[in-house]
């Protein structure tokens, strides 16, 4: 369900040669949206907020990301809250992030502002200059305990006007420790509730709510022999399927995904009328399978992909063909949704996102407008689900 970009140098390139580009469109969409975002999302003034946009997820799946650290710039967008003279903004990041990126989200608000370098003097990026890709953000940020102890004491605590707030992108065990550091409540999805996140969990909401999708396994399996017997269960109502995908449960654009040829074993498991009886030796040639998987990261091996498993657990899909003219090309639309704090749900955008195999390259905005409309109800099927559960954040649903 949670949706994790790369690649943003392809983005640009895939957009602008996509023959449904409409630059003036896009801007018109992008501008109404920061409107949206800068009148009805930052709103509260007296405030210091600090952001952590730590992609704490498998430290082994984040070592195969090229760029990892640029997924920091994605929480730039809190800059919005600087319009308000009372504000104050504390942005961690593992590297220096260009100037001209920031520049950009501040000329979002250059209209608000009297003074504009003024704006700037409150925004304060705290960068480690650590270039580590197998370690995330939060993690490099509790190696420095002292570094934390001092942003704290820049905080206006003694100020009873001024409320301070700790924002990250995904709530682990590492961000819970931060918010302790800081003495702060952690306001994000965290513990159980980052299961929904995964690709079980989505699958799982998806069945419950009678979404769209392709036939697999809801559990996120950590033990292999109960793995290849769920993918058995899933074959034997699938007597044609002669392809599958193996995700790690907290994959992401794409890595952790995997091909298995399954032809052999359907062909084994429905040879007789008896599927029982062919059970066993479908699950032989399974196995060989298994061994045969062929990785959407190059350097993945088979021992590294099962330890994995082990620790993150795994789902199994059929695999759908939907190629067109070429064969390398797949797109797949995704919503973006927000529930707010008061849990009402409410739909930001949609895109097309650019597939090579099974990685992202780009993105066209917004998505095929022939399941659009359908796609923005899906989207808020999951926001009002999600919802009852007290849950409120940002989510993606890709399909």
């Amino acid at each position: 369900m949670l949706s994790h970009k790369a690649n943003h140098k392809n983005s640009n390139k895939n957009l602008k040669n996509s023959k449904n580009f409409q630059p003036n469109k896009l801007e018109q969409n992008i501008s109404s949206e920061s409107d949206f975002l800068k009148d009805q999302l930052f709103t509260e003034k007296n405030k210091d907020v600090i952001i952590v946009p730590s992609l704490s997820l498998d430290s082994h799946l984040l070592s195969e990301i090229n760029g990892l650290i640029h997924y920091e710039s994605r929480l730039l967008y809190n800059i919005l809250s600087l319009r308000y003279q009372s504000n104050r903004l504390f942005y961690f990041s593992s590297i220096q992030i260009d100037p001209a990126i920031i520049d950009y989200y501040f000329e979002l608000i250059k209209e608000n502002l009297e003074d504009l370098q003024e704006a700037k003097n409150r925004f304060f990026l705290i960068s480690v200059n650590d270039f580590r890709n197998n370690l995330c953000l939060s993690h490099k940020l509790l190696l420095r305990p002292n570094l934390l102890t001092h942003v704290a004491s820049l905080l206006r605590k003694d100020d009873k006007s001024v409320a301070s707030d700790l924002k990250v992108f995904r709530g682990t065990a590492y961000e819970e420790k931060i918010a302790e550091k800081f003495a702060l409540d952690l306001n994000s999805t965290k513990g159980k509730d980052l299961d929904w996140g995964g690709k079980a969990g989505s699958r799982t909401i998806f069945k419950e709510l009678n979404i769209p999708h392709i036939p697999g396994t809801y559990t996120a399996e950590k033990n292999l022999e109960s793995f290849f017997k769920s993918i058995i269960d899933v074959l034997k109502n699938n007597p044609n399927a002669k392809k599958g995908i193996v995700k790690l449960d907290q994959g992401f654009s794409g890595k952790g995904n995997a091909t298995m040829n399954v032809e052999e074993t359907n062909k084994i498991l429905h040879s007789t009328e008896d599927k029982e009886a062919n059970v066993e030796k479908a699950l032989v040639a399974l196995k060989k399978a298994y061994l045969n998987l062929k990785f959407s990261c190059e350097s993945e091996t088979i021992e590294n992909f099962t330890n994995s498993l082990k620790h993150l657990g795994a789902i199994f899909e059929l695999f759908y063909d939907t190629r067109a003219k070429d064969p390398k090309l797949v797109t797949s639309p995704s919503v973006q949704v927000l529930i707010k704090n008061d849990l009402t749900v409410i739909t930001l955008s949609t895109h097309e996102q650019i597939l090579e195999g099974h990685c992202y390259t780009g993105c066209r905005y917004p998505c095929n407008e022939d399941y659009r409309e359908e796609l923005e109800k899906f989207g808020k099927k999951v926001g009002q689900f999600l919802a009852k559960k007290k849950i409120a954040d940002y989510f993606s649903v890709d399909l």
